[in-house]
């Protein structure tokens, strides 16, 4: 997370459209990836890989930090929503968080 906004992320797997459903269920006020779902689900409806997505920002392999921040809930733990979303205690760090995150993910 301290790393600069615009350092690259490179995804290993196409796990995009299913991660973003799981984030809108727990997050689903986030306008950035609402807009982010709506595309990649436009693209994977077609057949077509989420490496070539562009919108108002750039959503594309590889990714950026600030897009990750934005969007995905792995890198959201101390998102006032997502807390209320899964339950998470106003007390619970940030590693504890990340844990609830990740098993409401396995279970989803």
């Amino acid at each position: 997370m301290s790393l600069p906004d615009d350092t690259n992320i490179y995804c290993g797997h196409e796990y995009t459209l299913s991660n973003s459903k799981f984030a809108l269920s727990i997050d689903p006020k986030n306008d950035a990836l609402q807009a982010y779902a709506t595309h990649v689900a436009h693209l994977r409806n077609k057949g077509l890989p989420t490496d070539k997505l562009t919108i108002n920002v750039v959503f594309q392999v590889p990714s950026t930090l600030k897009m990750e921040k934005e969007c995905n809930p792995f890198l959201r733990t101390s998102n006032a929503e997502i807390r209320k979303a899964l339950k998470i205690l106003v007390t619970a760090n940030e590693a504890e968080a990340l844990g609830i995150i990740r098993r409401a993910k396995d279970n989803f």
